[in-house]
């Protein structure tokens, strides 16, 4: 039995094991990690339900990993249930993200937004505060990554670096003025200094992460824990590397249409020059 507390009254939901709730989102890969991440919250708190969610095939590989623990969570491939009734999970269905007062603010946004699609589902929404959106699937703890790196030439030894860059591109417009060559000089700058690691081949002596066979967005956020500092594009690849266990570390969040505010050590950076001077006010650079 599922009890949810609406402004309307109480309304009572009755769940048996073998229902399914039907999710599906047709947009990029992180808008689908970070439903899954409310999915896998819903689904601890609900062990009789099964929960399913559809996207674009190619991203699946990418998200399994993410549910890959609970057995009440399951992928599709989004063409395959086209004729079912399911739950659009896309913030902007609708147009409800773009319309909404909060859309310049992720973390209050996205509690709001979770909290509409739990009532659509009848449950309430287990996330109340920013901090609930950070990732926490056990994959992140993973310990076979030496094992991927060391097939690497540039082999790196993770077990302590200095700066995990994600500079990987944005493919939702949420860094409006990015500029590749200003931050692969920013890259180049920082490594001739620190250990530096990129998700994107950023030339010099840089280990860029998507030249490793098989390597995941999960392997980036399980690199990201080795990692002291964090500079990230807003991307697919950046979301797992917003995780508990990087809570306390600096996060150079590189965006322009949104304040992320997920936790207290994000430092919001509109452009390169904005890095640079919060790095040099750290004495960093």
């Amino acid at each position: 039995m599922t009890t949810t507390t609406t402004a309307a009254g109480t309304e009572t939901h009755t769940y048996r094991s073998s229902d399914k709730i039907l999710t599906y989102c047709a947009f990029r890969l992180g808008d689908n990690l970070a439903h899954l991440h409310f999915l896998r919250a819903l689904a601890k708190a609900h062990p009789s339900i099964h929960f399913q969610h559809a996207a674009i095939r190619e991203y699946l590989p990418q998200m399994i990993e993410v549910v890959a623990d609970l057995p009440n969570v399951s992928l599709r491939d989004i063409m395959s249930c086209r004729k079912e009734a399911g739950i659009n999970a896309w913030k902007n269905a609708a147009g409800f993200w773009e319309k909404h007062e909060l859309k310049s603010s992720y973390a209050e946004f996205m509690l709001v937004w979770f909290d509409v699609l739990a009532k659509r589902m009848g449950l309430l929404s287990p996330f109340t505060k920013p901090e609930d959106l950070l990732f926490d699937y056990p994959a992140l703890q993973r310990n076979e990554l030496a094992g991927k790196v060391s097939l690497h030439p540039q082999h790196v030894k993770f077990v302590e670096f200095d700066f995990l860059f994600v500079n990987s591109l944005p493919m939702s417009s949420q860094w409006k003025g990015m500029n590749v060559v200003e931050m692969t000089t920013l890259i180049q700058t920082l490594a001739q200094r620190y250990d530096v690691v990129t998700t994107r081949a950023a030339g010099l002596n840089v280990l860029a992460t998507e030249t490793i066979p098989g390597f995941s967005v999960t392997d980036i956020g399980a690199v990201s824990l080795y990692a002291k500092r964090i500079i990230a594009v807003s991307t697919g690849p950046s979301w797992p590397t917003l995780n508990v266990w990087n809570k306390g570390k600096e996060f150079y969040a590189l965006m322009d249409t949104e304040r992320l505010g997920i936790h207290e050590n994000i430092i919001q950076c509109k452009t390169i020059a904005d890095c640079r001077t919060a790095l040099k006010s750290r004495g960093i650079l």
